[in-house]
């Protein structure tokens, strides 16, 4: 997985500020040995970034990756804000 201030693999962080709290409930879920659906995380500094219409590029291209990993959009997914 491409590593960014914007892209968070599931379980590796539980810091709720960072992933915000669908994120954090997820990973809960997946660490008491539930069955969840694949899932990638688009941190909370992402959004604020954007809304502050910073480091564009660098969001530009984290969204790129997290499409490139649901296969350009081949994979059915449900995206949740």
């Amino acid at each position: 997985v491409m590593k960014t201030s914007y892209i968070v693999t599931p379980g590796e962080t539980n810091d709720l500020e960072l992933i915000g709290g669908k994120a954090y409930g997820l990973n809960q879920l997946l660490a008491l040995g539930f069955n969840v659906p694949q899932y990638v995380i688009l941190t909370t500094r992402a959004y604020e970034d954007h809304q502050k219409n910073q480091n564009q590029n660098a969001l530009d291209d984290a969204i790129k990756h997290i499409w490139g990993m649901l296969g350009n959009g081949t994979i059915p997914l449900v995206a949740r804000s």
